[in-house]
């Protein structure tokens, strides 16, 4: 017997908060864990779900997933607002962005970042502001970021403790 090749649905859109809170834990969970590190007994794992519901209420909180045969495999958030230091200029400020590694193999992170970019541009935004992380898969994004989507680096961040120890 021979068994056909299945290829996968792959589907790339936005979604509200409500629709994937349920499913986004363990996403979340593993993506904390590859890029936060010994940061993590500073700042425990736990999604704050109202805050998230309350920012897509409002309209700031975009979240572009990404999803294979309809099982949430990746997402992309965004921060969508009036630029306080530039009058009139709607911009996006990049939140998280994972994809599972199982499924790293499609192009999913970037290409929900090219979604994102025709999205944003439809709502008005203007400006993007993306980064990566220095840890986990993240840390090779800035040769995509710089040499395919030609963005320019602006800043480093940095992480300083100021709590009880």
């Amino acid at each position: 017997m021979q068994h056909a090749k299945l290829t996968p649905i792959i589907s790339i859109g936005v979604e509200r908060w409500a629709t994937i809170a349920d499913e986004v834990g363990s996403l979340a969970s593993a993506h904390f864990s590859e890029v936060e590190g010994p940061l993590e007994a500073k700042r425990p794992f736990k999604l704050n779900f109202k805050m998230m519901q309350m920012l897509d209420n409002v309209g700031v909180l975009r979240v572009i997933t990404s999803r294979i045969d309809s099982r949430l495999v990746g997402y992309c958030s965004w921060n969508v607002n009036d630029d306080i230091e530039s009058e009139g200029l709607l911009i996006a400020l990049q939140g998280a962005l994972y994809v599972d590694p199982l499924f790293a193999r499609y192009g999913l992170g970037l290409k929900m970042i090219k979604w994102s970019i025709n999205y944003l541009r439809k709502l008005g935004v203007k400006c993007l502001f993306i980064h990566h992380r220095n840890r986990g898969r993240g840390k090779r994004l800035d040769r995509v970021f710089t040499n395919g989507l030609h963005a320019i680096p602006i800043k480093s961040e940095y992480f300083l403790w100021i709590g009880e120890d």
